[in-house]
Parts: structure tokens; sequence; C-alpha cells
């Protein structure tokens, strides 16, 4: 499980013709999610000439993911169902942008033949994604109020373009 935290808002409108107007925004993003692992590992470091020990003492990892939507919708207004339920059918534009970050960090230690010298060797590695989409959709609200309780269910299907760009870095 991953804990995280969001905020929707919707704005709108209905005419007396029972048609109306919705906008929707609403972004998520959390808290981000960080791991560090000290530990002694030694190993043979086959490939490195200069290196007759190789010691790897700390790991880093650093995830980051944010999530942002905007939607425009025509709304109409279903006339009432016996049960006195609503269901409002909509149409509309979306546009949605994710975003998805990692680093990932090792130290290490190395000995070069000589007991007192030491070589640090640190990797780092960045990654970037960026996801633009955007395009139509359609669905409807389906809701009734029972008692105290407002019962409401929503369903929306949706075909964006999803422009992507993908960025790394080594270091």
């Amino acid at each position: 499980g991953d804990f995280t935290w969001g905020n929707r808002f919707e704005l709108g409108y209905m005419t007396e013709e029972k048609t109306g107007w919705q906008t929707v925004i609403w972004n998520l993003n959390g808290p981000n999610t960080g791991f560090v692992n000290a530990q002694h590992i030694n190993f043979d470091p086959a490939g490195l000439a200069q290196l007759s020990v190789l010691d790897q003492f700390a790991y880093d990892s650093l995830n980051i993911a944010t999530l942002s939507s905007f939607e425009l919708n025509k709304v109409w207004r279903r006339k009432e169902f016996h049960d006195f339920s609503v269901l409002d059918l909509l149409i509309g534009f979306r546009h949605i942008q994710f975003n998805d970050y990692y680093r990932r960090s090792v130290t290490t230690k190395g000995e070069t033949g000589d007991a007192d010298l030491w070589t640090i060797i640190y990797d780092n590695q960045l990654a970037n994604f960026e996801n633009m989409m955007y395009g139509g959709q359609f669905g409807g609200r389906w809701f009734n109020q029972r008692g105290h309780w407002l019962l409401s269910v929503d369903l929306r299907m949706f075909a964006l373009a999803n422009n992507q760009m993908f960025t790394q870095t080594i270091e």
C-alpha cells in the first residue's frame, strides 16, 4: 500500500432546460517515497583493475509521481426516475498530465592496493517520464438521496492521445 493525497474540485451549473456545463480539476501528489539502505557487502571486483576490494556501503532510492487532470463537459440531466434517482449524461474534453521521476544512487568504496588509500565511487541514475494526454470523453453520473446519505456513481470513458517524453542521466 501507498498513501497519497489529492484535491478534486467540481464547478458547474444547470439551466431550467436541464442542461449545463461542468468543469473538474484534480491533482494527486503524495509523500515522496525514499529508501536508504546502508550495508557492507564485500565482493571480488572483477573488471576493475585498480581496485582489489570493493565495499558497497550505501544505497539510496527516491520515487516521485504526480498526476493532474482538467475536464470540461457538456451535461444533460435526464428525467427523474420513479425512485427519485437522477442520471446526468456528459460529453467533453479531458487533459491529464502524469510525471514519474526516480533517482537511484549507490555509494561504494574500493581499496587501490595501498592500505591507506581508498577510492569512493558514487553512481547516480536519474530518470524522468512525462506523459501529456488529451482527448474526448463521455459518461454519466447517477445519484440518489437515501435519508441522510447521497449515493452516487460516476462512469467515464475516454480516448486520449499520449505525448510521452523520457529522459535519463547516468553519472
